[in-house]
This record gives structure tokens, sequence and C-alpha cells, in this order.
């Protein structure tokens, strides 16, 4: 359930670096750390006037200035300079120049768009949209993809393109403004002539099954937060440089820089409004990804967050989350997926499907709430804090259905009353199944607007819901949790007895 959608994570090749340099900015400043900010044009002061009331008048929008032609050849120079630290920096070798452009508002709009428009998973998105809301990550009458494009344009602050091997300068930001940017894109720039980054990012194979899918689907996760937590960490390197240091020399900056990030961004006003789902996973790449890099460069020294991690980088959000399983090589054999389609007969329309990785846990929870916060810890269970138990997780899938005798939707967005789900989690114990259960569990009455209990979980290990979308059901067996959103109870044993059964082989 990745960034920005459940199951698949929009794969339009642009790396957005505007927010993140805000954020290193606005967290730097506020725990007074030293470093060499972006120099910033000093407004020209206007004649002092004031309207007959003897107030000052209101300020007048400055015009936004772009970048001379004197001042964008001056900027293109600096990217050999920059491009030669980052390779320093990293230990990635340059293999040929790259190539620079200057771009236009507009033109980044058309490039925004077009990928939106001819991204292949642009029906998986759309479907993926209908889980998103059913899971109450977004609200019901929430348009998603014309949001994303207004959230790309508010937030582009240069990228590099894989597809022209060019990296996109903005005629409209400030040349001084742009270099810490360009360290980041021109590290897109190196991963991609190293390791060919489009490839790199499939994660392997065109996917035969939907069992191949899903496990490619947490592993594109976990790849997109080496490169952009690489990403970062370079950025933070160029803007250290008059200090002669690096982030591994002053690792509490990242633990700064991160808590900066949690801070509402004047402006940027569509981030700031978006739902916290699409905030939090926008940042997951970005934050837990630097955070990634630099514990790996810590334990490895200086550069071995870089080649060594594309040459055999992780594979689950897990691994991003918790570096030290991915220094340790941990593997989580990955759940076989039932063949739901085959029990539920062709009157069942598969809608959608994905992964649910540790990070997608947190993410969970973290949305719903206070609702969500278990008990004290139970014996046995491992102490995460006591509102996050996504430490536990060790596997998970679902797959959603559109209910039979439902018309297809004619705008592509399926209503949440007519989508049917299946969700099934493997935990490192029995009484971390139980601590995701209940708070599962608790989370209905905050998700649905009527919700009574026809079976309490307390009573064993099922619990029922009635629901104004149908049954909610929750079932335990030891360390494995089955559970179903607007299934009946006969056709939900029928998939719990399926998805178990699949396990066992």
């Amino acid at each position: 359930m990745n960034i920005p959608v459940i199951g698949n994570r929009l794969r339009a090749w642009f790396f957005v670096t505007l927010l993140a340099l805000s954020f290193v900015l606005t967290g730097l400043a506020q725990k007074g750390v030293p470093v060499q900010e972006p120099q910033q044009q000093a407004p020209q002061s206007a004649p002092s006037q004031e309207t007959q009331s003897g107030q000052p008048p209101p300020p007048k929008p400055e015009a936004e200035h772009h970048l001379t032609q004197a001042e964008a050849e001056q900027l293109f120079k600096s990217v050999d300079e920059i491009l030669a630290f980052v390779s320093k920096d990293t230990g990635l070798p340059i293999k040929e120049p790259v190539k620079r452009k200057l771009v236009t508002r507009e033109e980044v709009g058309r490039f925004l768009e077009e990928r939106m428009k001819d991204d292949k998973d642009t029906e998986k998105l759309e479907r993926s949209e209908a889980s998103l809301k059913k899971f109450r990550l977004l609200p019901k009458d929430f348009d998603l993809r014309p949001f994303l494009v207004t959230l790309m344009k508010e937030q582009v602050a240069g990228y590099y393109d894989p597809k022209t091997k060019t990296v996109n300068l903005l005629d409209w930001v400030a040349a001084e403004e742009q270099k810490p940017v360009m360290a980041h894109e021109l590290t897109h720039a190196l991963q991609d002539q190293n390791y060919g980054m489009e490839k790199w990012m499939e994660a392997g194979d065109k996917p035969k099954s939907i069992q191949e899918e899903i496990e490619q689907d947490e592993r594109r996760a976990a790849r997109e937060a080496v490169i952009e937590g690489q990403g970062m960490i370079v950025l933070l390197d160029y803007m250290m440089r008059p200090q002669g240091i690096r982030v591994t020399d002053a690792p509490l900056l990242v633990q700064a820089l991160r808590q900066g990030m949690n801070l509402q961004v004047p402006d940027s006003p569509v981030f700031s409004n978006a739902p916290l789902f699409l905030r939090d996973s926008m940042l997951f790449p970005y934050s837990s990804g630097m955070d990634f890099v630099l514990q790996v460069e810590l334990k490895r020294g200086n550069r071995g967050g870089f080649a060594s991690v594309l040459q055999t980088p992780p594979t689950t959000t897990r691994n991003i989350l918790e570096p030290e399983t991915y220094l340790a090589k941990e593997t989580i054999p990955n759940l076989k997926v039932a063949d739901f389609d085959k029990l539920l007969g062709k009157s069942w329309q598969r809608w959608d499907y994905g992964f649910m990785g540790e990070y997608d846990i947190q993410l969970l929870f973290k949305q719903w709430g206070d609702a969500t916060k278990p008990e004290p810890a139970l014996p046995g269970v491992s102490q995460p804090p006591t509102d996050d138990i996504s430490p536990t997780w060790r596997g998970g899938y679902y797959v959603s259905y559109k209910k039979p005798d439902t018309k297809p939707p004619a705008n592509g967005k399926l209503d949440t009353a007519n989508l049917a789900l299946v969700y099934v989690s493997k935990w490192a114990s029995p009484q971390a199944a139980k601590l995701f259960a209940d708070g599962y569990g608790k989370a209905l009455a905050k998700r649905y607007k009527k919700v009574s209990v026809t079976k309490s979980m307390a009573e064993g290990t099922r619990g029922e819901w009635s629901t104004e979308e149908g049954p909610v059901i929750i079932e335990t067996r030891g360390d494995l949790v089955v559970l179903s959103e607007s299934f009946d109870p006969s056709t939900f044993d029928k998939l719990r007895d399926a998805a178990l059964a699949e396990l066992k082989q």
C-alpha cells in the first residue's frame, strides 16, 4: 500500500525536491545547525506610503523573476562542478556528461500531465483509489488523479529525466537556490548512468502472476526509498561542504531534519492540505530513505550506503524502517496468495490487490489515530511504542472485488459500498496478531458512520461487526490474521479457508 496508491506507486519518473529542500532549511534553522543557505535576492523596498485611513497599503505581489541568459549560462556551468562533487561524495563514477535544459512552468506542467496520462499504471491508479477509500485513507469524495497533478506542480523543483538523460532546471527559481536541488538530481543521474534506474526500479522481470506483482510492489517501494534517501544525503553533504563535513560526521542532523519534515509548509498549501496518507507517503522515501542510507553508512563507512546498496538493494519497507534488518540480511518469506478468483467465481470481478508492508501498517495506525492504540503489551510481544505495532509485522496482502450486479462506474471510480476486500497478514507472535486485530477492530468506529458489534473479539479469536457497507469480520489463527470487509460470513469462511490452505503448502 505504497505512495501514492495502495498496491502500486505512481511511476512518473520525475524527482521532486523543492519540498525536501524547504524542509531541510526549515529543520536545520530551527535546530540552529550552521549551514550555508542558498543566497536569495533581497526584495527592493518601495517608498513608504499610507492610505487615507493611516494604514499602509497592502503589498503588491512581486513579479516572478525569470533567469536571464547570463544567469542560465552560469547555472549550466555549475552542473559539471556539482556533478564532480556528487561523484566524489557517492563513489559513483561519471560515465558521460549530463545533458541540461532550462524549462518553464508551462513545460513542467505539460511534462507532469503527460506522464500522468501516459503512465502504464493509470488504470491501476484509478482502481487502487477505491481501495484507499475503503481503508478510509482517502475521503470518499476525493479525486486523486487531478490532485496529484496539482500537488506535483506545486512541489517540483528541478528533475532528472532518465528517458532523455537530462537534468531539467527551472527558469523561475534563483540559480543559487537550485544548486542544492541539483546535487540531489545529479545523484539520480549517476545512479542512472551506473545502474540504469528505470530497469533497476522495476525490481525484476515483468510479473506473470498476482503473486509476483504483489511482491514486486514492495521491492519497488524499498528501492524508491533508496534512491531518494541517497539524493537527500548528497544534498545535505553539499550544503555542509563549507564546514568540510559530511552527514556521517553529524548524524543528529538527520534527526533534526526528519523532525522538520513534520512541519506545515506555508508556501506549499496543496501539500499542507493533502490527506495525511498522501503527505506521509510522499515524505517516506525522502525521510525514511535518508535515515536508512545514513545508518548503513555509519555501519559500513563513508559511501557504504551507495554502490553496495544499489547492487544489493533492500527488499521491504521493513528494511528501510529498520536498517538493522537489512544489515543482518534478514529475509521474510512472502505469503502465498490464495486463488480467491476461482473461489468467488465470475460474478465477482477482481478490482485491486497489493502488498501490505511494515510501512503500510505504520501508516494505517497513524491515520486511524488513538482509536487503534492497543492495551499494554502482552507477554511475549516485542516492545514497540504502544501506538505502533508495525515492527511485529511479518507479511501481508489484500485483494478487493467489485460486488456482483454492480454496474461498472462510468468514470472509473467505484463507490466503496460496492467494493469488498479480504486482507491476510502474518505477525511475529500470536500476541502480536491479537494486538493488530484488536486495533483494526477499534478503528472501525472511526471509519464507518454506522457500526455495531455482532460478535466481540473478547469472546474468542473472531470478531464481527455490521456497518452501512456490510459485515466486517476479523479472525486470528495463531500468528495469522484474516479479515474481510463487505463479504457475508459464509463467504468469509471460504476465503479464510482458502488463505490458510495456501499458507500450509
